[in-house]
């Protein structure tokens, strides 16, 4: 990663930012701690161009590797999952399966309604570093 962040959310973030030229916005998410404050700042910007819809998975990609590269516990925890399918379970429909982790319909990869892109994200990384 270009810099240090305290999270991976912080460099989430701060991309979408500077992305949509919010600079600003972009140096309060690098001035706070919370992952949770950090997303909140990002939560209500505007992407008419679809900018960063079209960078978001690249950069999350990028932030996901450099997490699971400089943390062994981490990376061997994500192989041990073998070839099994990766869920982001949440009602996202980008970022996950359109599911929350407490439905059981969760448990049948046919009920998915979301695109999942964190989790195919995850599974691209481990089948890298296999």
């Amino acid at each position: 990663m270009d810099a240090s962040y305290n999270c991976i959310e912080q460099y989430i973030q701060t991309n979408k930012a500077e992305s949509l030229q919010e600079d600003t916005i972009a140096q309060k998410i690098l001035s706070v701690s919370d992952p949770a404050e950090q997303k909140a700042l990002t939560r209500y910007l505007k992407d008419p161009q679809g900018i960063w819809t079209r960078v978001a998975q690249q950069v999350v990609r990028k932030a996901v590797l450099a997490k699971f590269t400089q943390n062994k516990d981490l990376q061997q925890y994500l192989l041990s999952t073998g070839v099994k399918d990766i869920a982001e379970a949440s009602r996202d429909h980008d970022w996950g399966v359109g599911i929350s982790l407490r439905n059981p319909q969760l448990m049948d990869k046919n009920l998915w309604v979301g695109k999942n892109w964190l989790g195919n994200i995850l599974m691209s990384i481990r089948k890298d570093l296999q």
